[in-house]
């Protein structure tokens, strides 16, 4: 009998033992796979939102300096080409330009695989016949990778020792679709990837620490941290959303929103009636030479007091975004022409009657307004027409003199001409 006990108790200490071990490992996989699982979705978040900014800053590029280097020869064909007494005026306008977006590196490649342009001098008339990812964004591709390079420093000259990097191949194509050039954009991810292997960490210790202390309930508690890690994910994606500088909604949001305040049809009994959606670009005159004057911190600091005031003049519904640089796009639901123009021409003498303090000067600051209006339930084609709209009112009231605001409807739409209000 003794020896039966005996047995029974060895039987019990090894199973005991081996759903123990069982436990363990259990433990040990939900912890590998919860880690590594956050670790690939947080980071092809990032690799996504790089490579797209990479083709936005692209696009950027070309419009803001495309005529630099996208030139007509005599054959009146179009190619990418900057002669070498343009390069330093254009290196320094780059780099202007480019200084808010975390950029390590730019290269610029004609359809012959040659550097027109690099902010590594050194390689600049080199060939790259090679390059595979090139030869795919030659041939029309985005080519985007995730790379650890050694960079002494970025566009903005900070020292920055062995930065993550995202490298984008972005095809330049002609107005006639034909592929004329390439420009290599690397786009620094340092930042965000020690923040979210920070949050991993902490998170994958907690889950840890629970499932060790805690394992009968295992499976509620495991629960409920994954609904603290969907609330970890929702303030990342915050953080993708928010233009951190300002705190108003950063350009992807806020056309996100734009195009869903726009695409939302009317409820079916106020279908017979119009409501319409206004629409303001607001740039900041004269930011360069603030920039220039003043220094980018005093830039920044202009930047976050303007957001402010656009809130503060704006309504509780009206959605602010930074559309690029100095630059902000507001959408006013449910406004008409005559509302959006009034909320224009606050936000406009708002900024500009009261100069901005910056260690003892005092700057003066005015603004230029496009708007236009578009009607709820409209496709996403008419709301881009209409921003387009605005934007040519904004250039309006810019060489009209600044500081004013510009209406431009659709030329379809009923009193759709230009109209002017100065200050």
């Amino acid at each position: 009998m003794p020896l039966h006990n005996t047995d029974n108790n060895n039987l019990s200490s090894r199973f005991f033992a081996r759903l123990m071990g069982i436990g363990m490992l259990s433990i040990l996989a939900i912890l590998i796979l919860a880690g590594l699982g956050l670790n690939r979705t947080y980071h092809h978040q990032i690799f996504d939102e790089a490579k797209l900014d990479a083709v936005q800053i692209v696009a950027a590029l070309i419009h803001f300096e495309g005529n630099q280097f996208i030139k007509q020869d005599s054959r009146q064909t179009w190619q990418i080409e900057i002669g070498d007494d343009q390069i330093a005026d254009f290196d320094l306008r780059l780099r202007d330009l480019l200084k808010l977006f975390d950029i390590s590196k730019i290269k610029i490649f004609d359809h012959l695989s040659r550097v027109v342009y690099s902010t590594d001098p050194a390689i600049i008339g080199q060939r790259d016949d090679n390059n595979q990812r090139l030869a795919n964004a030659l041939a029309g591709q985005v080519d985007s990778s995730l790379k650890h390079k050694e960079v002494p420093v970025d566009l903005a000259d900070e020292q920055n020792f062995k930065p993550d990097v995202v490298g984008t191949y972005v095809p330049v194509v002609s107005k006639q679709g034909q592929v004329i050039g390439v420009i290599e954009i690397y786009k620094e991810v340092t930042h965000y990837q020690e923040i979210i292997s920070s949050l991993i960490w902490k998170n994958v210790s907690i889950l840890a620490i629970v499932l060790f202390l805690v394992a009968s309930p295992a499976m509620l508690i495991v629960k409920n941290l994954t609904g603290r890690l969907a609330v970890v994910q929702a303030q990342l994606k915050n953080l993708a959303n928010i233009d951190q500088l300002t705190g108003v909604l950063a350009r992807r949001e806020i056309m996100a929103q734009a195009l869903s305040a726009g695409l939302k049809p009317l409820p079916r009994q106020e279908e017979h009636k119009e409501k319409t959606n206004g629409l303001m670009m607001l740039d900041i005159d004269h930011f360069k030479q603030i920039n220039d004057n003043h220094g980018h911190l005093t830039g920044d600091l202009v930047l976050k007091i303007i957001a402010q005031r656009i809130q503060t003049s704006l309504r509780q519904q009206d959605l602010v975004g930074r559309f690029g640089g100095e630059e902000f796009l507001i959408i006013l639901p449910n406004s008409s022409l005559e509302t959006t123009h009034t909320l224009a021409e606050r936000c406009r003498k708002h900024i500009c009657e009261t100069p901005i303090s910056c260690n003892g000067k005092m700057i003066d600051v005015t603004a230029s307004i496009g708007i236009s209006w578009y009607r709820v339930g409209s496709d996403e084609p008419a709301f881009m027409s209409v921003l387009n709209a605005a934007d040519k009112a904004l250039y309006q009231a810019k060489a009209g003199g600044r500081n004013q605001t510009q209406t431009k409807g659709l030329p379809s739409e009923k009193g759709g001409e230009s109209t002017t209000v100065s200050h």
